[in-house]
C-alpha cells in the first residue's frame, strides 16, 4: 500500500480528491438527487478540510505520526463515507454516526494542536487562531449538518 508523505489526514484529503471526481463522472453521466450537495460535501469536508487541518497541525507542531493522528484519520474517514451513505440512503442514524466521527476526530485535533510545552515548535498565536478558526468551523458545520438530517427516517 502506498501511504502519502506526511500526516494521515493527507491520505484522507488524496481518497476524498479522487471520490470528488467520481461523484463529478456521475452527476455529469447519471444525475442524481443530491448529485450536486454530494459533490460539494465531498470536495470541501473529503478534500479541503484534512488538507487544512494537516497544514494547521504542521504548522503548530503537533506531532504528524503515531496511533492519535492514525486514528483522527481513520475517524474523518469513516465521517466522510457515513454522511453521504445516510443521506443518499435517507437514514438518519447513518448521517449522525457520520457526524460523531468527525467530531470525534476534530476534538483530537482540538486536544492535539494544542501547545503544552516550551520544547515543542508552536507556531505563532496566528497559526494556532487560524487553526482553531477551522476546527471550530468545521465542528459547527457538522451540528448543523446532523440538526439538517432531523427530518429524515432513522434507517
Amino acid at each position: 500500500m502506498i501511504r502519502p508523505a506526511g500526516h494521515p489526514l493527507r491520505g484522507v484529503a488524496i481518497a476524498g480528491g479522487v471520490a470528488t471526481v467520481v461523484a463529478i463522472e456521475l452527476r455529469i453521466f447519471a444525475p442524481f438527487d443530491h448529485g450536486v450537495w454530494l459533490v460539494a460535501y465531498l470536495l470541501l469536508v473529503g478534500t479541503v478540510a484534512p488538507l487544512l487541518l494537516a497544514r494547521g497541525e504542521q504548522r503548530l507542531g503537533a506531532p504528524a505520526a503515531g496511533a492519535a493522528a492514525s486514528g483522527e484519520a481513520a475517524a474523518w474517514l469513516v465521517g466522510v463515507a457515513a454522511v453521504p451513505a445516510g443521506v443518499l440512503a435517507d437514514a438518519r442514524l447513518l448521517v449522525v454516526a457520520g457526524g460523531a466521527a468527525l467530531l470525534a476526530a476534530l476534538a483530537s485535533i482540538a486536544r492535539r494542536s494544542r501547545p503544552r510545552d516550551a520544547g515543542r515548535a508552536s507556531g505563532s498565536g496566528r497559526d494556532l487562531l487560524i487553526h482553531g478558526t477551522v476546527v471550530g468551523f468545521m465542528a459547527v458545520s457538522t451540528v448543523v449538518g446532523i440538526a439538517l438530517a432531523w427530518d429524515t427516517p432513522w434507517l
